[in-house]
């Protein structure tokens, strides 16, 4: 789809199984390889009416939603597996019902969009600020993300693994962080294992967190969180001191090998999950550089 301005007034984009629908283009193209969604939008905007953007309900099939800018309306999923990989969402919802499934990889959210009516969220190297959302009802796991300025009250089926959480407040029931970096935040009802943790309210003794064990109370040395940027620092404790036997399935396919067996291969930044001689605490594998 070629770069421009569409939106939802004569009705919902509807997505095929088995179908792959794919936006950045600039429109001379020959081969997938030569778009770029940054550089040639490609947006779905919603219109102020009862239609989603996108309605994908193909049960016991599949199809791919890659490289758009959604904005003011939904993608809907009713059942069927859609993966929704190199967008952009502002102002919209991700609605997914209990028969469906959604895998999301590699994309920036203005806020929390996931609905709440029992749909299942498979997230891997994604970007989030702000928002607020409460779950009890659907499933989700945040894989290599990085959340900051959020409010997100979890149901019992969310977990997080190798994310860099900021400024966050989390409330729910009994909730897994794994090999994650949780920095000036507040969770209600936490099981950290193999996490860094600085300026979290609470503690091991008030009976308001779960040790899993191998965990680290210091500052994580982010570059500078005052401007967004959550990479490590030389010295940090996060780095080597992940566990990789800990480390999801690379469910989304992040590295498009299809493969979705193996262990998470990448971080979000896209480079090798483990370098030296262990893999790093948080979202960030540090790269040998900076302060």
């Amino acid at each position: 789809v070629a770069e421009g301005v569409y939106d939802n007034t004569k009705g919902t984009f509807g997505l095929r199984g088995g179908v792959s629908m794919y936006g950045g283009f600039q429109g001379g193209e020959s081969v997938r390889s030569q778009r770029d969604p940054e550089k040639y939008v490609t947006e779905l905007q919603g219109a102020l009416t009862r239609f989603p953007s996108v309605l994908f309900h193909q049960a016991n099939s599949a199809g791919t939603l890659d490289g758009f800018t959604i904005s003011w309306s939904d993608v809907k999923v009713v059942s069927g597996t859609l993966s929704i990989s190199r967008c952009q969402f502002t102002h919209c919802e991700v609605d997914c019902l209990a028969s469906g499934l959604v895998n999301i990889s590699r994309c920036h959210f203005s806020e929390w969009p996931f609905s709440d009516r029992g749909g299942n969220y498979h997230i891997a190297n994604c970007f989030f600020e702000g928002g607020s959302r409460v779950y009890d009802s659907s499933f989700f796991t945040l894989s290599n993300c990085e959340v900051a300025g959020s409010s997100v009250a979890c149901g019992d089926r969310a977990a997080f693994f190798n994310c860099s959480l900021f400024d966050c407040h989390f409330t729910g029931p009994l909730t897994p962080f794994v090999n994650c970096i949780v920095e000036a935040s507040s969770v209600e009802s936490p099981l950290f294992t193999n996490c860094v943790l600085n300026g979290i309210d609470g503690d091991w003794d008030d009976g308001g967190w779960d040790d899993g064990g191998g965990n680290i109370l210091a500052d994580p040395l982010f570059r500078s969180q005052s401007v967004g940027n959550f990479r490590l620092q030389a010295g940090s404790p996060a780095i080597d001191k992940g566990d990789a036997t800990l480390l999801p399935l690379d469910i989304t396919d992040i590295d498009s090998d299809d493969d979705t067996t193996e262990l998470l291969p990448l971080d979000i930044a896209g480079r090798a999950r483990i370098v030296g001689v262990a893999m790093d605490i948080g979202a960030y594998e540090w790269d040998g550089s900076g302060p």
